[in-house]
């Protein structure tokens, strides 16, 4: 289930935003990959807290939520034309690269709130709501 009643602060950093996205994706600690002991023991160096912060990732929460948000919005063509656009930034149309793509540092504030919306009140999104106005403004 999406953390629909989720307010995200405004982040400033690659650290705070990752802290933002582990939040939103319910990322589970004891799901990341034990890749960066690994890494470290092969190239003989401990890496620095921003390396470690983002090698810690947990791919399967990561891509369980995505994967719910498309299932929720895939039949909605403000929806569709949102993840057309988004995927549209990698030479796509591929909704699930547009999905991760508004995930992104620059576009994920908007798209969350979006999603908050539309989960807590479907008939509340329209086009002129703010934050998709913003998020089209931003991928034109």
């Amino acid at each position: 289930m999406y953390p629909k009643d989720l307010i995200i602060p405004k982040y400033t950093t690659n650290t705070g935003y990752r802290q933002c996205l582990r939040e939103i994706f319910k990322m589970i600690p004891e799901n990341y990959p034990d890749t960066v002991r690994q890494l470290e023991e092969e190239l003989g160096d401990e890496f620095d807290k921003e390396t470690r912060d983002e090698i810690e990732y947990d791919d399967e929460s990561a891509g369980l939520m995505m994967q719910y948000i498309r299932n929720q919005t895939k039949h909605l063509p403000i929806f569709q034309r949102l993840y057309e656009m988004a995927a549209a930034r990698f030479l796509s149309r591929d909704h699930e690269i547009g999905v991760a793509i508004l995930y992104a540092y620059d576009y994920m504030p908007f798209f969350h709130k979006y999603i908050c919306i539309f989960l807590n009140n479907p008939d509340a999104l329209t086009e002129e709501t703010p934050e998709y106005s913003e998020l089209m403004n931003m991928l034109n």
